[in-house]
């Protein structure tokens, strides 16, 4: 807030006299002036919006399903930083409870890769964070979508985030941990990376997966 302003709201609060029209004050200016965001969170949302020049978005529709996001890995590198950022979010409205980002793309074609974010208790998302993925994922505003969740969901930026990251073994794998920990760091967290996990062999996976 600027200060010449915090100095105008606090000559009106004086000229109240009576605790009741001060009461009715208070609200008035929660509704009509409601609190400006920290700045500390909007100097990382700022650093996101710069590193993320760093993962330019392609000209392509993402959207967040039930197994995540899958595509070919060539054009998914926007994406990983971005669920970076997202995780970030979710684990601070969870009260900073760990969440997963899993990169794999199962049993689909070693040439294809994807990501899943995975709850503290190993959960699906819940349907309106699917939405801020794709949303996040299609944004020519980084910052704006972020905002959005921070809003909507009342984080507070405080609680430190916990994010674990693990991958298959294929070869995009490794540059796509990168691209998670861009968007990790770039709102001043940390993460930890369980690095390559073969499938199980109860699944039918490809060669290049055992």
């Amino acid at each position: 807030m600027r200060s010449r302003e915090l100095v105008e709201r606090i000559e009106a609060w004086d000229r109240i006299s009576t605790w009741p029209s001060k009461i009715v004050f208070f609200f008035a200016q929660r509704v009509f002036f409601p609190p400006k965001l920290p700045l500390i969170m909007d100097s990382y949302l700022q650093r996101a919006a710069e590193v993320s020049n760093l993962h330019p978005k392609p000209d392509f529709k993402f959207s967040y399903g039930t197994a995540g996001f899958r595509s070919r890995a060539d054009i998914l590198d926007s994406v990983m930083f971005r669920m970076g950022l997202l995780a970030v979010l979710r684990s601070k409205a969870k009260s900073g409870q760990a969440i997963g980002v899993v990169v794999t793309a199962s049993h689909n074609p070693v040439h294809d890769n994807g990501c899943k974010l995975v709850d503290p208790f190993g959960e699906m998302l819940q349907p309106s964070w699917e939405r801020h993925a794709s949303e996040l994922a299609n944004a020519e505003d980084v910052v704006a979508i972020l905002k959005g969740v921070v809003t909507e969901h009342s984080i507070d930026w405080n609680v430190p985030a916990k994010v674990f990251i693990a991958r298959d073994t294929r070869p995009s794998g490794e540059q796509f941990v990168k691209a998670l920990a861009d968007g990790i760091e770039a709102l001043g967290e940390s993460f930890y990376d369980y690095g390559e996990d073969r499938p199980h062999p109860c699944y039918s996976s490809p060669p290049f997966l055992g």
